[in-house]
């Protein structure tokens, strides 16, 4: 193995814990340079699928899942493209893998010189398709914040007020490529706002959040955001719709494996 499998391995290892072997085979593809989309995303379906569990099967319960995704301008052309299909090919695994009693609810917001509520979160079951993201502007992370922080909480209110007293702590996928920047496309990295609007919904949302880094991002900012929960792609990864497919998908398992067993 390579020094940058093995390093993207051990990333995942890290964020995964203890997943059980055959996932554990599943995800190590995820860093395999010679293994398309399609392999990676068979393989996990098989080990979900041959490994179901009654404690999968818990009475229905609602999964809020908010997926931040950096659009500035620094996306443009393949990057944009390579994220809008991973999207798409992480929730195909998703809706193949959820217990027929519970429901996943996704929410996508992009963010540039502002951010967008591309997809009001949505039962995953009823979803025909993701409005396709488009790249342009600076990294304004506190934008996607501001925006993150009204979504959930808007949501929160509304599942409560339908009834819906069961449902999971929020999951926020954060993706970017790059370090956050001002309004004017200078460089923030010291900026304290958008680090208090990610504590703000770790503490009094309870939000989990998970942030996948690649090309210019920077690994301590994104664990500022995250709490420490960081995958990053390193220059020798596969083609980054397999690495962000792969990776979100494993990062989303691990989530409700946890939940689940609570």
């Amino acid at each position: 193995m390579s020094g940058h499998e093995q390093n993207a391995d051990d990333e995942l290892d890290r964020l995964l814990g203890d997943a059980d072997a055959d996932l554990d085979r599943a995800l190590r593809r995820v860093v395999d340079p010679d293994a398309g989309l399609g392999t990676v995303l068979d393989q996990a379906g098989r080990a979900s699928s041959t490994q179901e569990s009654p404690r999968f099967r818990k009475p229905k319960r609602v999964w809020p899942l908010y997926l931040v995704c950096d659009t500035s301008a620094s996306m443009a052309g393949e990057p944009i493209a390579d994220l809008n299909a991973a999207i798409a090919d992480f929730l195909d695994v998703v809706a193949a893998e959820v217990s027929g009693t519970d429901v996943v609810m996704v929410a996508v917001i992009g963010f540039g010189s502002e951010s967008r509520l591309v997809l009001p979160l949505t039962r995953l079951d009823r979803l025909t398709a993701v409005p396709a993201l488009t790249a342009a502007g600076v990294t304004n992370y506190q934008a996607a914040f501001e925006m993150l922080r009204d979504t959930v909480t808007r949501d929160v209110a509304d599942l409560r007020g339908r009834g819906m007293m069961r449902f999971g702590r929020p999951f926020v996928l954060f993706i970017s490529d790059g370090r956050p920047t001002d309004q004017s496309g200078r460089l923030a990295p010291e900026d304290v706002a958008w680090r208090l609007l990610a504590k703000q919904l770790r503490d009094r949302q309870q939000a989990e959040i998970v942030a996948l880094g690649f090309g210019h991002a920077d690994r301590a900012i994104l664990a500022d955001i995250a709490a420490g929960s960081v995958v990053m792609a390193d220059a020798g990864s596969p083609d980054l719709r397999v690495w962000l497919a792969g990776t979100s998908a494993a990062a989303l398992r691990k989530r409700l494996r946890a939940d689940v067993q609570t």
